[in-house]
């Protein structure tokens, strides 16, 4: 396992409360404003955060969602026409890192923000909301093809964390995959059935993801020619 050296510090947090999404009016809390001084993380999530649809977001194995910072100069050279507002926050996360990206971290690894301890659970599914929310078509499935999603985290250990605290590793992860190299196994037609094992048996994995892991691996064990 390896982590990138710490030395400068960015880490910014986002909350929001249920706004209506302006193209469809469907309910969502894909609006975060940036905070600015230290806000306590629980088993739920940071305090004033919150989800509509219950059934996909939150809950503890998705208490925090994670997005680079980087990726945001990716969408904007795609996307120039809504560059302005394709800005950190924006995409609904509740933390963001000029550092840490898909490719330097793994299911399961644990880390120390601030007082709180957070553990990498799954990469994020993104959903139509985010063409809608910027009404522009093409862009969610833009992120999903170019793996841009960052994760969820699970809060392990509640605390005050603040907008610059330092990242600092606790317990690395016996995944043998990064976080990309996980998504790009499991898009595949007939991912190998040892590497689908491997991930879904892999220790701090969102349960309900492990378990639809689980599930195709059994058909993919039970169809061996399709």
């Amino acid at each position: 396992m390896y982590f990138i050296t710490i030395g400068e510090t960015v880490t910014r947090i986002f909350v929001g409360s249920i706004t209506a999404i302006r193209q469809t009016g469907t309910p969502s809390g894909i609006n975060k404003e940036e905070v600015r001084e230290p806000v306590y993380c629980s088993v739920k999530g940071f305090t004033g955060d919150m989800q509509a649809d219950l059934s996909v977001h939150g809950g503890p194995d998705k208490a925090v969602h994670y997005y680079p910072n980087a990726h945001y100069r990716e969408l904007q050279q795609f996307f120039p026409e809504i560059s302005n507002r394709l800005q950190p926050g924006s995409l609904g996360e509740n933390l963001s890192h000029h550092l840490f990206n898909e490719t330097n971290v793994h299911i399961g690894d644990v880390w120390k923000i601030g007082q709180a301890y957070l553990q990498i659970t799954q990469p994020r599914h993104p959903c139509w909301k985010i063409d809608a929310k910027f009404e522009t078509k093409g862009l969610t499935a833009f992120i999903v093809e170019q793996l841009l999603t960052g994760w969820y985290f699970k809060v392990v250990e509640p605390g005050l964390i603040c907008p610059d605290d330092e990242w600092v590793p606790v317990s690395i992860s016996q995944c043998r995959y990064n976080v990309r190299q996980v998504q790009e196994i499991c898009r595949q037609h007939r991912p190998k059935v040892e590497d689908l094992d491997h991930i879904c048996t892999t220790e701090g994995i969102a349960k309900r993801w492990s378990q639809t892991l689980t599930e195709r691996l059994k058909w993919i064990e039970a169809h061996p020619h399709v």
